[in-house]
């Protein structure tokens, strides 16, 4: 909770893209969806700001890899629902850049660019966070970036 009596939800969801992830063994096998949610007051529209969030979703975060038996993947999409997928990413990437764990884990992260039949561009923030000495990482950055290019091959057929 914070000062302002906000409460956090944080998920690790080791099903969650398991349905997208059918050719990516690397990340199907050892990746937990990552997912944190505030969950605002009644009549509450913006979240205030406090400094202690960042770096206690970033405690969870390396707590949850470090205490792992193997070397796992916190997979992430910043949430678009209302167009602010953009902010989310740039506050994410703040507070991994100013983490006390940033030299303890990798945050790699696209922006995955879906053009729509109107013309109108969609962009999509996906990535991962795993420790700093995880051997899969190669791996997983090439899959990472071939799911990505799929998303969009997927976005295009179905726009025409």
């Amino acid at each position: 909770m914070t000062k302002a009596n906000i409460v956090y939800s944080v998920s690790f969801d080791i099903t969650l893209y398991s349905n997208y992830l059918d050719s990516y063994p690397c990340l199907l096998h050892k990746g937990y969806g990552f997912g944190f949610f505030p969950e605002k007051p009644e009549g509450c529209n913006r979240i205030p700001h406090d400094k202690m969030i960042a770096q206690t979703i970033m405690d969870i975060a390396s707590d949850f890899i470090t205490n792992q038996s193997e070397d796992v993947f916190l997979l992430y999409h910043c949430e678009s629902h209302d167009g602010r997928q953009a902010f989310r990413h740039k506050l994410f990437d703040k507070w991994y850049l100013t983490s006390d764990h940033n030299d303890k884990m990798i945050k790699y992260g696209l922006e995955v660019e879906i053009k729509r039949d109107s013309g109108e561009k969609e962009y999509h923030y996906i990535g991962f966070i795993t420790k700093h000495d995880n051997k899969n990482v190669i791996d997983a950055i090439i899959e990472l970036e071939q799911f990505s290019v799929d998303l969009v091959n997927e976005s295009t057929n179905k726009n025409h």
